[in-house]
């Protein structure tokens, strides 16, 4: 059981452990424990900031790629810039880049260490927006260094974060959930420009739905959201999936069986 707040509060700690929630915290004597709820869209969405040039780093990695023929295909973008360790030396990169390039766009590949401090400084091309792809998913001193770089580089155009729900839902790895916070706090921290959307693929959604609601959470221009199948069955009674509880109804108890009373040996009926 994890417990945020003061541990001198030993009737909040006390209320936090009787919860029976795995994570909770207590503000101003009152324990709150992590739901999820559903966002509606916003009466008037804000405009898609992909206009002009983006750029997607992480370029080596699936999300990349998925978000990078989407931002092609569907949104027109004509040029991108697109940020691996190795660059060009990346198969993958190298592949993403060959691949939007066929779709119509103009697409540089760079080299690009985002951990080193400065990593962006010499970028030699005016950016529009952002979408950020973390450098090292379970290394958090990794990810401060990442966005830390971008930020600074880039610091009055949109920024969008991928970040990983384990943040929200928890995961095996703690420093997964970790990363996936932090990504969260700092681009709550970067206010109106910065949007965080967890991604989780392979739930059920196919990369076109997914997409979607992509663009869906993007237009909210809210940070903190999260983009899932509600309709895939979730163990909402298990220690990394209680904030669920507030979209995914548990499943109903199998109905009781009843019981015939038990006989003593050698009884007839």
């Amino acid at each position: 059981m994890l417990i945020d707040g003061d541990i001198g509060d030993t009737d909040g700690v006390a209320a936090a452990a009787a919860t029976g929630e795995p994570q909770t915290a207590i503000r101003d004597g009152v324990v709150l424990v992590p739901r999820l709820s559903r966002v509606s869209a916003p009466h008037t969405p804000a405009a898609p900031p992909w206009t002009g040039t983006v750029l997607l780093t992480g370029a080596n990695g699936p999300d990349a790629a998925t978000i990078g023929r989407h931002l092609v295909t569907a949104h027109k973008v004509t040029d991108l810039v697109l940020v691996s360790p190795e660059g060009p030396a990346d198969p993958a990169a190298a592949d993403l880049r060959a691949e939007l390039a066929e779709l119509g766009a103009t697409v540089t590949l760079l080299p690009v260490d985002l951990t080193r401090p400065g990593a962006l400084d010499d970028l030699a091309v005016r950016v529009s927006a952002v979408v950020h792809n973390p450098a090292a998913p379970d290394d958090v001193a990794a990810e401060v260094a990442a966005l830390t770089a971008v930020r600074a580089a880039v610091p009055d155009a949109p920024l969008v974060a991928v970040v990983s729900t384990a943040g929200r839902l928890g995961a095996d790895d703690p420093r997964e959930a970790a990363v996936g916070a932090y990504t969260e706090a700092f681009l709550r921290r970067a206010g109106a420009s910065g949007v965080a959307i967890g991604l989780r693929p392979g739930d059920g959604l196919s990369d076109q739905e997914l997409m979607g609601l992509f663009d869906a959470a993007v237009a909210t221009g809210e940070s903190g959201l999260f983009v899932l199948d509600p309709d895939v069955p979730a163990d909402v009674d298990g220690p990394l999936t209680t904030p669920l509880r507030g979209i995914v109804e548990a499943p109903p108890a199998p109905p009781r069986r009843p019981t015939t009373p038990s006989r003593p040996a050698g009884a007839t009926g």
